[in-house]
């Protein structure tokens, strides 16, 4: 008799596959990106989530969520982090990158 949950295999085409297999091996790709992908192809092989956060340095929480957002809706786009809620910047960024590169110009002021 095994204990604990019974280990559901992610189910995810070939090519995806392909796909997550070509961005697990980049090596210029965010890491955070390359750790989902890989997460993705081992729960694809039906290997369980503590064993996949401990193969990954990773919490089993995180395991579970890149699982569940990839099951939800399989596409290479999950990977990407969601927008964040919250207030909008008052200020738009490229106003914010002039004011920042005048700052780092203004003569410095020694009295």
């Amino acid at each position: 008799m095994t204990r604990g949950p019974t280990v559901r295999k992610l189910s995810i085409q070939r090519r995806t596959r392909r796909d997550l297999k070509l961005l697990a091996r980049r090596q210029r790709a965010p890491y955070v990106i390359i750790v989902r992908a890989r997460i993705v192809l081992l729960a694809s092989q039906g290997v369980g989530t503590e064993e996949i956060a401990r193969r990954l340095s990773v919490s089993s929480r995180t395991v579970r969520k890149w699982k569940a957002r990839f099951a939800d809706d399989v596409h290479m786009d999950n990977l990407e982090d969601r927008e964040r809620s919250g207030r909008p910047n008052l200020i738009k960024t490229e106003i914010r990158c002039r004011l920042d590169r005048r700052h780092l110009f203004l003569p410095v002021d020694d009295n």
